[in-house]
């Protein structure tokens, strides 16, 4: 029983530092969405970012497709993966406490 309690152990500290690395990595990306709207004749793109000091999104103007913005679309894909990935990280440290206090 020892063997088991101290696997499921080091996994629980692996998640948890693995869960601090996806956290600070999430940090330092940029936040928001790229939206692209049809206006008149030509596409334009903005960045879309959650204001919580009035509650609405604010929209930024980017300007039309440069690398930039396809730069900015990849970091934020990126953000997104790791959002994603830090969401299951997260329940699988909830189920492993639950496990470990259940051993002890």
């Amino acid at each position: 029983m020892s063997k088991i309690f101290s696997v499921l152990n080091e996994e629980y500290l692996r998640l948890k530092s693995l869960k601090e690395y996806y956290e600070k990595e999430i940090a330092d990306l940029p936040p928001g969405n790229i939206y692209i709207r049809k206006r008149s004749n030509g596409f334009y793109s903005y960045l879309g970012k959650y204001d919580p000091k009035t509650k609405n999104v604010a929209y930024t103007y980017l300007g039309n497709n440069t690398p930039e913005i396809e730069n900015l679309q990849e970091k934020i894909s990126k953000r997104k993966a790791l959002q994603n990935d830090l969401k299951s990280i997260k329940v699988e440290i909830r189920e492993l406490r639950k496990v470990l206090i259940r051993a002890c």
